[in-house]
């Protein structure tokens, strides 16, 4: 029986730290929250990047690389249609485009005439334009 208990305890815990409450009171104490799984360890992530960027008299590190944007083709249910990645690419002015791709949001929906596919134009730009990109009405892959 007490074996249960401590069990139970045990999982407990393990699934606050999943919902983030645990991440949450070590910033807020100024410690380093425990590595998980939504920690990437991609440079300019993670908890030693978020330090630095608030500490008064650093600046925020400049992006590097690579970041996704996109915009719903507006393509509908039994009509089709939406916008060709080609045409809507014509809205990122003066934004290098490294790649495109169709895809979709992946989110259930109605099926009837008339209601969104859920298909999106994805481009690859360079990180530094991502604000360009952001005023243009794209937004930032995060699917």
């Amino acid at each position: 029986m007490k074996s249960t208990a401590i069990i139970a305890l045990a999982l407990l815990a393990g699934v606050a730290c999943t919902t983030g409450k645990c991440r949450e009171q070590a910033k807020t104490a100024g410690q380093t929250p425990a590595t998980s799984a939504q920690d990437t360890g991609a440079p300019g992530t993670g908890p030693s990047a978020e330090v630095a960027a608030t500490q008064p008299g650093t600046q925020a590190p400049k992006p590097t690389g690579t970041v996704r944007v996109y915009k719903p083709d507006g393509s509908k249910q039994c009509e089709g249609g939406g916008i060709e990645l080609a045409d809507m690419e014509k809205q990122l002015k003066g934004i290098k485009v490294l790649a495109r791709e169709k895809a979709n949001d992946g989110k259930m929906r109605i099926q009837m005439c008339g209601a969104d596919t859920g298909q999106l134009n994805v481009y690859e730009i360079p990180a530094g334009d991502l604000a360009k990109a952001q005023k243009a009405g794209f937004k930032e892959w995060k699917l």
